[in-house]
């Protein structure tokens, strides 16, 4: 699957974003956050132990309490419990819970400032080439509530017609009815309401989540990853055509 310029804008009549990882990401990994967290505390961990350990508790959580605790004690107490669990899995002291609650309430606090996160390589040029065409972009991406505030902080929120967060709407990708929410959504708007599946194209980082869960719905979709020849291996029925390091990429395959 080849895109020109021209193509591109005849093809897609809408494109909908993951955000972590495809429009935003955070200005250091997650393991030197947490460890500057708790630095803060009197607590001192290598950054590297707390990312290989918050991997595996995240996989843990997320099977055990899907969208962000949604349907038990919500995000907040979600959080808590993951950055609990990250701790304890990486030291062998135990932590007082007013430690393990300061460390928590610190981190909450550097996620909302805007100055931790960051534009994405290419982000920027492909959101004013899909302005530049009149093409609609849309957010659909699994996350917590803070979504939108999030999005208004780095001042890209005014750039989507709306924001589908996986937490406000009880459902997450991979599962279709998400993606069916946008299609549902798009009635709400005089000049969407036309936009057929094959003219929605999908953007994301994750081959699972985005890729595939797009494409069996129906939708187009592009997958952004480093590692081109690692995932058609893993995944050989992934046109590789579609698959680009960042947005950059895109830009310079499609709009140059």
């Amino acid at each position: 699957m080849r895109f020109t310029s021209i193509s591109f804008s005849g093809k897609f009549k809408l494109v909908t974003l993951d955000i972590f990882g495809t429009i935003l990401r955070l200005q250091s990994d997650v393991g030197h956050q947490y460890s500057k967290a708790a630095n803060k505390f009197d607590v001192h961990v290598k950054p590297d132990v707390l990312s290989r350990n918050f991997k595996d508790v995240w996989v843990e959580m997320n099977q055990k309490y899907p969208i962000y605790g949604v349907q038990s004690f919500g995000w907040k107490k979600w959080w808590e419990t993951l950055i609990e669990k990250t701790f304890l899995k990486s030291i062998s002291a135990e932590l007082s819970r007013e430690t393990v609650d300061n460390i928590s309430q610190y981190l909450f606090e550097m996620y909302k400032k805007p100055e931790n996160w960051e534009l994405c390589d290419g982000a920027d040029d492909f959101i004013n080439n899909m302005l530049d065409r009149n093409i609609p972009l849309v957010v659909l991406s699994n996350f917590d509530a803070r979504l939108e505030d999030l999005l208004l902080k780095m001042k890209i929120r005014h750039y989507f017609r709306f924001v589908i967060a996986s937490y406000n709407v009880g459902v997450q990708k991979p599962d279709a009815a998400i993606f069916q929410l946008v299609e549902e959504k798009l009635k709400q708007y005089q000049d969407l309401v036309h936009i057929k599946k094959n003219e929605i194209l999908h953007i994301g980082d994750s081959p699972e989540l985005d890729f595939i869960s797009a494409t069996n719905v129906g939708w187009n979709s592009f997958l952004i990853h480093g590692n081109r020849d690692a995932v058609v291996v893993k995944y050989p029925f992934v046109d590789k055509n579609c698959i680009f390091k960042n947005l950059n990429e895109i830009n310079q395959q499609l709009f140059c």
